[in-house]
This record gives C-alpha cells, sequence and structure tokens, in this order.
C-alpha cells in the first residue's frame, strides 16, 4: 500500500504585512532602481498581493519614451478600454514626471493625462514639447498637487495662464516657471495711453518656493505680483538678456522681507552679477544663499566688503564651481575670510559643489573650517554648547 503524500496549504499573510513587504519594495532609498520591476512581479503573486501592490505601482510610475503609450493606453486616456479594472488606474498616481519626454505623445493626450490622475496627483513635471495652455485647465483641477514643475518647456505660455490656473490649488507649494513666456494679455507697463490697471490674481496661500528662469519680459516683469508666502526663490539668467532685469523681481518689499533662501545660477562677469551684493544686507531673514557659476570670484566678495552697510544674517553659502588655478584658490579664501568677518558674521557652513572636490586643497579646507567655527563661536547666535557637541553644525560641505 503506497503512503499518501501529505497535503500542504498555502500560507496564507495578512494583507497588512502584505502591504509592510510592498512598501519596503517601493522605498527607493532602500532598494535597487529596478523597484518598479519588483511591484510588477508582486502583481502576479495572487489576487491579494495584485489587489495591495496596484496603489504601490502606480504610485509614481517611471515613465520614459519606451513605455509612455502603454502607460497611457493602460490609464485609457484615448478612451480605448483594454482592461476590465473597476477602479481607474489614475486614481492611484501621486507623482507624475513627464519631464523626460521630448516629443512622445501629444498636447491632447497629456492634458487627458492630467484629467485622469487629478484624484490624487501630488507632484506633475510637464514636458518639453507636449504641454500646452490646453493642459492649464484639467491641471488646475488637480487640487491636491504640492509641486508643479515646468520647467523644461519648449513652447511659450502666456504668464498670465500660470497664476491663473494654479491659484485654487490650495496644497501648491513649488511652482518652477517655463523658460520662456509671453506678456499676452498683460496691459503695457507706464502706458500713457493704457487706462487698464495691472490684473489682478492671487496665488496659492501655502506656495513656499518658486523657480523663475529669464523673466526678461519688462512687460511681465511689471505686472509680477509677488506671492507674500514665498521664503525661498530659485533664479536662473539668461545669455540673452539683462541680468539686472530678473534681479528686479527681488526687489519688492514683500521679497525683501520674506525671503530666507535664494539660489541664483549664473555665469555672467563679475561686474554684472555683482548687482547681487546688495540683496545679501537688503534681506531680513536671509539664510540660505547658493551662487553657482558666479560665486568664486574674488571681485565678488570684495565688492560686498566694501559696500557692507550692516550685518547680513546669512548663515549658509554655497558656491560652484571653483576656480582651478591655486594662485585665485588662495585669493578666494583670503577673501572668504575676511568676508565672513566683516559682512557675514553668523556664516557657519561652507558649500562647494562636489564636481570640484578634486581641486580643493585640504589647506582649503582647514582653514574654511577653523573661520566658519570661530565665525559661529563669536557671532553670539548659536548655543555654544551645541557647537562644540556638533548639534550645530559648521565647516565646509559637497553638495
Amino acid at each position: 500500500m503506497m503512503a499518501k503524500a501529505p497535503q500542504t496549504k498555502g500560507a496564507f499573510l495578512p494583507t497588512e504585512i502584505v502591504i509592510s513587504i510592498l512598501s519596503f519594495a517601493s522605498d527607493e532609498d532602500t532598494v535597487n532602481e529596478n523597484w518598479q520591476s519588483t511591484l510588477f512581479s508582486c502583481c502576479l503573486v495572487c489576487q491579494q498581493w495584485y489587489s495591495a501592490a496596484i496603489p504601490f505601482l502606480y504610485s509614481k510610475p517611471v515613465i520614459s519614451a519606451r513605455n509612455y503609450d502603454s502607460f497611457a493606453g493602460t490609464l485609457d486616456v484615448r478612451g480605448k478600454a483594454r482592461h476590465n479594472i473597476q477602479e481607474p488606474l489614475g486614481n492611484f498616481v501621486k507623482h507624475l514626471d513627464l519631464g523626460g519626454l521630448a516629443h512622445s505623445g501629444s498636447k491632447s493626450v497629456t492634458a487627458r493625462l492630467l484629467r485622469a490622475c487629478k484624484e490624487e496627483l501630488e507632484v506633475f513635471v510637464a514636458p518639453a514639447s507636449t504641454f500646452s495652455t490646453i493642459s492649464l485647465t484639467p491641471m488646475s483641477k488637480c487640487l491636491n498637487l504640492r509641486i508643479v514643475d515646468l520647467s523644461v518647456l519648449m513652447t511659450i505660455i502666456p504668464f498670465l495662464s500660470i497664476p491663473h490656473a494654479v491659484r485654487n490649488l490650495k496644497r501648491l507649494e513649488t511652482l518652477r516657471f517655463p523658460p520662456e513666456m509671453s506678456h499676452k494679455g498683460l496691459p503695457k507697463v507706464n502706458d500713457p495711453h493704457s487706462e487698464r490697471s495691472p490684473p489682478l490674481y492671487q496665488w496659492p496661500p501655502k506656495l513656499k518656493r518658486l523657480q523663475l528662469w529669464r523673466v526678461h519680459d519688462s512687460i511681465i516683469l511689471g505686472n509680477f505680483i509677488w506671492p507674500e508666502t514665498v521664503t525661498a526663490v530659485t533664479i536662473i539668467e539668461s545669455n540673452h538678456y539683462p541680468f539686472n532685469t530678473i534681479l528686479q523681481t527681488l526687489s519688492t518689499d514683500s521679497a525683501r522681507q520674506r525671503l530666507q533662501r535664494v539660489r541664483i545660477l549664473s555665469s555672467r562677469p563679475t561686474d554684472e552679477v555683482s548687482i547681487i551684493a546688495p540683496l545679501c544686507f537688503q534681506m531680513e531673514k536671509l539664510k540660505f544663499l547658493s551662487l553657482q557659476g558666479c560665486g568664486c570670484d574674488p571681485g565678488f566678495y570684495r565688492r560686498i566688503i566694501t559696500m557692507s552697510p550692516e550685518l547680513a544674517p546669512l548663515e549658509i553659502l554655497e558656491i560652484s564651481p571653483l576656480p582651478l588655478e591655486h594662485k585665485l584658490r588662495v585669493e578666494l579664501v583670503r577673501d572668504l575670510k575676511t568676508v565672513c568677518a566683516v559682512a557675514f558674521p553668523r556664516v557657519r557652513l561652507l558649500g562647494i559643489a562636489a564636481s570640484c572636490i578634486d581641486y580643493v586643497s585640504e589647506w582649503f579646507e582647514l582653514e574654511m573650517d577653523k573661520v566658519l567655527m570661530e565665525n559661529a563661536r563669536n557671532s553670539g547666535h548659536y548655543d555654544k554648547e551645541k557647537l562644540e557637541n556638533g548639534r550645530i553644525q559648521t565647516g565646509v560641505y559637497y553638495f
């Protein structure tokens, strides 16, 4: 008589444990770059795993030119359903990054994607060439948006259409403007023949961070209303327009009184970029200043030293790239030491671009570490015990 093989039952995992496993598998900080393939494999285990994995899989989809059409088709944005899915998959999408797409899709498909994902969408990065004004209407219906990034747009859209599109986004915190905008619909500044007042528009109540790129149009600048809630701004200069017209956006009372973080990307000559210097003292709450491409010229710091009317509240300074010549590095250290003592007595951290790490001498780091620690001790604004035990950081770091 043959013995019967013992019957085995499949192990059952509670859904809570399955969700914990999927949460770990979808964490980009703890898993490799193939996390999306891992989640797709989890969908094939069983119905329980499929139901639990779908929200993770579509929460932050990795979209490229290779899978864009299939992704749009799965969300049924063209109205041709290919799957019998009870709940629309677009409701799971929280992070929609189309910034890596050049010519995939069309403007109408982008608008439909936004419409399909409007329920839970929190982050949206627009594509380069398939985003236009027709996409602004469905974007304005995505009421959970926290970040809107239009910085890679190749198409020109009216400036006025952007604040109108985001004004009802109560949770929006970060807005990155497109490289080029038109002044369609805006009145001319100081036009004696124009009786119209500048258009009134409101910004979202939680808007904190702006990125302005090539804001060179005098009509746009003249009608620009600075958001009173913004505390951080990034300004990128254009090679084709005067740099000082871009910095006019920082000259308003609201900007000077509220800005805490300023990042400026410029490759302009020292004499042109030096107009940044007065802003360091006019901004009452400025704690962080990043000068990328223009922060390595000693002439900039000499301008600050010679014109410093009062002490600046700056605590963190980032510069890049560093000059490669040893003589210029020594000169820069000397000027940085002086500017910290004279104009920036609270600066305790100096950030240097990681791409320059091979050109930074040990002497540079040691000298600046001493200066920044002494600067923090003498400022009287930091707890000495926290400084000594490292709870308040000082010195040179790389970013």
